[in-house]
């Protein structure tokens, strides 16, 4: 299993019985349509891009979170092949109209996990001039998450999230 879907799982098993958790799950297909059989490299592909991972309800605050982990010592939001989305930002922008949204990011080499919400995202993609931010860009940005290591997997404080975020 890779890194990403082994911190979803520790995720949701760090989820409290007073929390509702909403996972929007990923497509598992998608749909080619090609007019000419003859000519595969023409085909068109349509799948649908959920705009984050995951919705949190704790009466009264409601969270849209995008999770994130990286083994390496930056996240990158911009280039060929981001980590971060422009779906996924465009996606948190929205949803923070309503509610609180953000990204739930880990770096595994320094075992840390922050919330960073999306509106200073935003802030830290303006100040920097890169396409990408470290663990070192984003900490006064951010709320660090707590958390425990078990044997091999960790566990999260998510009531420590909705606490930040009652309090800001």
């Amino acid at each position: 299993m890779n890194q990403g879907k082994l911190f979803e799982k520790d995720f949701e098993k760090s989820i409290p019985k007073d929390i509702k958790l909403d996972r929007l799950k990923d497509p598992s297909v998608s749909y080619r349509y090609n007019n000419d059989k003859n000519i595969e490299d023409k085909s068109v592909r349509f799948a649908y891009k959920n705009p984050y991972d995951y919705i949190l309800y704790k009466r009264p605050e409601q969270i849209c979170l995008e999770l994130k982990t990286t083994g390496k010592k930056l996240i990158s939001f911009d280039g060929a092949n981001p980590d971060i989305k422009k779906h996924q930002i465009k996606g948190l922008l929205n949803a923070s109209k309503y509610c609180n949204a953000g990204f739930l990011i880990n770096f595994r080499d320094s075992n840390k996990t922050y919330y960073l919400p999306i509106e200073n995202f935003n802030i830290i993609i303006e100040r920097i001039n890169k396409k990408s931010f470290n663990e070192k860009d984003i900490k006064d940005y951010s709320f660090l998450i707590p958390c425990k290591k078990l044997r091999k997997r960790y566990r999260y404080d998510i009531n420590y999230l909705f606490e930040i975020i009652s309090n800001t």
